[in-house]
This record gives structure tokens, sequence and C-alpha cells, in this order.
């Protein structure tokens, strides 16, 4: 595996850590990310598809450049497919608290990046019946944070927000359960402002 990895990258570093999994039902495709110590920035870390045929020998399919990130996480969508791949979720701490998103799959017959995405945490989740999950991201630690919803459209994942006030007046309702009670007026305002959401008007009527 080392060599594996040292010649997708041609570095011969110290290595850090190496994460690995297999496609679903696709076991001739494995994903990897690999982190190595970098003196000035902390860690550098990477992201490579591989292929390897029935003599064991891989090649690289596709690859992300050099970012400075650590601690990936690697999972499968397994409800979406990008042709005949999963897609697949590869999550980087990128600071304290920040990490990045790569969601990877395949497009016109080639393996690629389809959407990248900070924030703090990111949660896939099926919501209001849906067949397929969503991509919920927030985009920090504070209570106050408005997450954002993206949904698949066949191709990729873009923003679908607005379609969910029962999340966000869910969100609210835990919310005014949790902060005390001098603090819910002030909170709600901040929260309701801060996106322009299908919900707003509902979660008004409430407080």
């Amino acid at each position: 595996m080392f060599a594996l990895c040292a010649a997708c990258s041609g570095k011969t570093a110290e290595w850090q850590g190496i994460v690995s999994e297999r496609f679903p039902q696709r076991q001739d495709f494995t994903v990897l990310c690999w982190t190595i110590p970098e003196q000035a920035a902390g860690e550098l870390s990477e992201i490579d598809v591989l292929q390897t045929d029935n003599r064991g020998i891989a090649k690289v399919l596709w690859q992300y450049p050099l970012a400075y990130a650590y601690f990936p996480k690697i999972r499968f969508v397994e409800e979406i497919r990008a042709q005949d791949l999963r897609l697949t979720l590869v999550e980087r701490q990128t600071g304290a608290p920040s990490s990045q998103l790569d969601v990877i799959g395949k497009k016109a017959g080639r393996i690629e990046s389809l959407l990248e995405l900070d924030g703090f945490k990111f949660d896939v989740e099926h919501l209001d019946g849906a067949k397929l999950p969503f991509i919920i991201v927030q985009s920090d630690a504070s209570i106050l944070d408005v997450p954002a919803i993206y949904r698949w459209n066949g191709v990729r994942f873009e923003e679908d927000s607005r379609p969910h006030a029962g999340y966000y007046r869910d969100l609210l309702a835990e919310d005014r359960r949790t902060l005390p009670a001098n603090s819910r007026a002030w909170c709600v305002s901040i929260y309701l402002e801060s996106r322009c959401l299908a919900a707003t008007a509902a979660a008004r009527e409430q407080y």
C-alpha cells in the first residue's frame, strides 16, 4: 500500500496515515486518502481513486491535488449511483473546527469531484419521506447556525433548503426547549433573518 501511495503522489515523505475503502459492488475500484506531515502548515492530504486489474496492478483514475487537510473519513451513499459507481463522500478537517466534504462520482464516463463543501458538520439524512438522502451542512458550531440542505438532482447535489419548512421548524422547536426563555426572541430573530426560507412565516407564528 505504501508503494502504491508513493507512486500516486511522487512523494517520499514520512506517512502519517492512510485510509482506503473499496467501492460497494465494485471491488476493483478503491478510494484512498493519505496524509503526510508538513512543517509549515501541519498536514497535507490527497485523495486518489484507483482501479485494479485482474493481475492486481492498480492505476490512478482520478486524483485530487494536495491540500492542507487531515483526519480523512470515507463513506458511500448507498442509495445514489453516479453512472455505475456509488457516490463517495470524503470528509477532511481543514482546521478547528472547519472541514471540507468532497463528493466524488462519475460524470460523462469519468470520475471527478461533483461538489466541494466547507463546513463544521456534514450529515446524510432522509427528509420528508424522500427515497434519496440529503446532505445537511452546518457551517459552524453555533446554535444560531442555519444548516443548508443539498438534494441529489440525478447529476449532482444542489442546494434545496427552501422546500423543507418542517425541518427548520423542528430545529426552532429544539432551540426553544434548550435556550433560556429571555433569549428565545433574540435567537429566533437572528435565526430567521440569516436565510430566506419557506419556513420563516410558520416559524414566526410559533413564537
